[in-house]
């Protein structure tokens, strides 16, 4: 089986500006491993590193949807991932078995940059037959 057949994107807030953090919190019932992506738009300043566009970036965990058990706090990514003429992304892959239903990231921009999070659940329990169910607009398989 392929295990990307069966897996569900889950997409959080999006924030453009220093004061606001971009959050997700993922319902991740029936699924064992998340691929979780934190997206930094492109920076005007070429000298930025992903340390200095990312103030805070939290995983926590929990039984309910306020996730308040902390699974990975960093003050910032590592200082040595440079920014590039393409956005920065910071991936964390997670084993969630034992973790709680609920996942939570929050992403908190330094600068006025966008700043998405995005998250893959992988290995599930029930096949998921519609874009639907994998929370995305449309799906192909081929």
């Amino acid at each position: 089986m392929n295990f990307l057949e069966n897996s569900k994107t889950v997409v959080g807030t999006t924030v453009t500006s220093a004061a606001g953090t971009a959050t997700l919190t993922i319902d991740r019932l029936g699924y064992d491993y998340a691929s979780i992506d934190v997206i930094v738009a492109v920076s005007a300043t070429p000298a930025n590193t992903a340390a200095s566009i990312l103030n805070v970036l939290t995983l926590s965990g929990g039984e309910t949807t306020t996730a308040g058990s902390s699974i990975y706090t960093v003050a910032v990514p590592a200082a040595s991932v440079a920014v590039t003429a393409q956005p920065s992304v910071v991936r964390m892959d997670i084993d969630l078995r034992g973790k709680g239903r609920y996942v939570k990231v929050d992403a908190t921009p330094a600068t006025s940059l966008a700043t998405t999070i995005v998250a893959r659940l992988g290995k599930g329990e029930v096949g998921v037959d519609s874009a639907s169910e994998m929370g995305v607009l449309a799906k192909y398989s081929g």
